[in-house]
This record gives structure tokens, sequence and C-alpha cells, in this order.
């Protein structure tokens, strides 16, 4: 919702709330989507996450397919169901 790249995010930068989700903090130095180094950024930060649900167990689809569902907002649900 924010356009931001967190830029060091992992499992301690995420809370679960049950009225509303997950939501991400320690945005000190997150930057916006067009820094030199967000795309670099970003995949880090999509790695690090699923590499914390692997260890745990959870299936978690290819990092391309993750990349794609962050950077493109406008797939549908459906869709985004199907390419998991």
């Amino acid at each position: 919702k924010c356009r931001l790249v967190h830029g060091d995010l992992s499992e301690y930068n995420l809370m679960y709330q049950d009225n509303r989700g997950v939501l991400v903090i320690d945005v000190g130095q997150a930057v916006g989507p067009d820094h030199p180094s967000a795309l670099e950024f970003l995949r880090a930060d999509v790695k690090n996450i699923a590499s914390f649900f692997l260890s745990k167990g959870v299936v978690v689809p290819g990092l391309r397919v993750l990349f794609e569902l962050v950077v493109t907002p406008e797939l549908s649900s459906a869709l985004a169901l199907e390419m998991l």
C-alpha cells in the first residue's frame, strides 16, 4: 500500500494482528521504488522471507513467482492463486 521497499526485511520485521493482518515494522531504511537499488533490495527481502517460511516447513512458491506477485499489484486474487 505504501510502495516502499524495506531493504532489510526478515521475520523479525513482521507482526500479525487479528484485525489488521500482517504489519511490516522497522522501516526507517526503506526506499521508494525509484531508488537505484530498489529491485535488488526487494529481491533480497523476498528471498529472506521465503527462506524463513521454508525453514518452518511451509510450502513457498518460487522466488520469481513471489517477486511477480509483489511487483504486479493488478494481479487478481484468482490469478495469484493460480500462479502458486
